[in-house]
């Protein structure tokens, strides 16, 4: 009896050992879970995350150090020259609509142009503002303007008062920027080789625009016009002659065009006139100016002149409202991304792989037996 009772303790005691085993094996199976959990959860909402802002960070900053080395490489800025360029291109990045990287693709558009590190640094606010009034990016803004201005045979410095002139032109007259450079390609050079200032060409070929006539068809219009006029036929100067109509000043110059319309509108509906005069691509504009009359002309030439701080209100406006503040929330972001880079993850990932290249360098040149083993 005794043995049977000692036998039932031992069976109890067993089971009661197996239950709270099953008890610490489950309870270590959930920690396990808890930990497996947990890891998963580390890795998907902070590791994933680090690693996917570390390789955006060296993919915006790379992209800024090449842009930035194109500055350096065309203007020759070294030192504290380049050192002040990338601190402004950061700068415009961080705090306007525009990313650095377009920054610098301004300013290497300027240093083409022929500006030195003072200059593009003074000319950037303007080209910023330029960029955002005609809602382009700051490289082609940059581009557009300097190649409108060296059309014109203009000083570097005149940026700015050039800037104001094209943004009073295109929110004045049925055009754009990008048409208004394309026309100034084709009629720049040659309206300032013939002594029409650069106000009253951008005027006449905004003018042109209501009329539908844009971009180039404007530029080689004026362009037509003023090389015939220049230049006229036999035919051209008769008929010159028998209106009365005089075109240049007694020192073989063109008159200004406000006075080449005021001239031409009593004949404004003789469009046989204006072919034989202008030919057939010039004659329809010219037309279209004059069927607005001469005081269209004057008062928007007189607009242009008086454009000072013209582009810098309508850049204001332009960001204005949730797309301006998306722009600058992405431009944030991205000037964010440099600075993450700048801290030292640029420098590290570029020895990294700089060493890394070295190596398989060497293993190219390893024999080719020992790289069989």
């Amino acid at each position: 009896m005794e043995v049977f009772r000692l036998f039932a303790s031992l069976s109890l005691d067993a089971s009661d050992f197996e239950k709270n085993l099953n008890t610490v094996e489950n309870r270590l199976g959930n920690i396990e879970r808890d930990f497996t959990g947990a890891g998963r959860t580390l890795t998907m909402g902070v590791t994933a995350p680090l690693a996917g802002i570390g390789a955006g960070a060296l993919t915006v900053a790379a992209d800024f150090e090449q842009s930035m080395n194109q500055v350096r490489a065309v203007s020759g800025a070294t030192g504290e020259e380049f050192v002040a360029l990338r601190e402004l291109a950061k700068e415009l990045g961080a705090t306007t609509q525009f990313s650095a990287s377009q920054a610098a693709d301004a300013m290497n558009f300027l240093a083409m142009a022929g500006m030195d590190t003072e200059s593009i640094l003074g000319a950037m606010p303007d080209t910023l503002q330029l960029a955002a009034a005609a809602q382009l990016d700051m490289g082609s803004a940059a581009d557009i303007v300097t190649n409108i201005m060296a059309g014109f045979g203009m000083e570097t410095d005149k940026l700015g008062g050039a800037v104001d002139v094209l943004v009073q032109a295109f929110t004045n007259a049925n055009t754009d920027l990008p048409q208004l450079a394309e026309a100034m390609k084709y009629a720049g050079p040659v309206a300032n080789a013939a002594g029409i200032d650069f106000e009253s060409a951008a005027a006449a070929m905004a003018l042109m625009g209501n009329a539908g006539i844009q971009g180039s068809m404007a530029g080689t219009s004026l362009r037509g016009a003023i090389t015939r006029l220049l230049n006229p036929t036999s035919k051209a100067s008769e008929i010159m002659n028998e209106l009365g109509l005089s075109f240049k000043d007694a020192e073989g110059q063109l008159v200004p065009l406000d006075e080449m319309l005021l001239q031409l509108e009593p004949h404004a509906d003789n469009a046989g006139l204006f072919m034989e005069l202008f030919g057939q691509r010039a004659g329809p504009a010219m037309a279209a100016l004059v069927t607005q009359g001469s005081g269209a002309l004057v008062d928007l030439t007189q607009k242009l002149h008086e454009s000072g701080g013209r582009a810098a209100e309508v850049a204001d406006v332009q960001m204005e409202g949730l797309t301006g503040a998306m722009r600058l929330f992405k431009s944030a972001g991205e000037a964010a991304l440099i600075a993450i880079a700048d801290s030292g993850l640029l420098e590290a990932a570029t020895e990294f792989l700089t060493v890394m290249a070295g190596w398989i360098q060497n293993l190219s040149e390893v024999n080719p037996i020992i790289l069989r083993v």
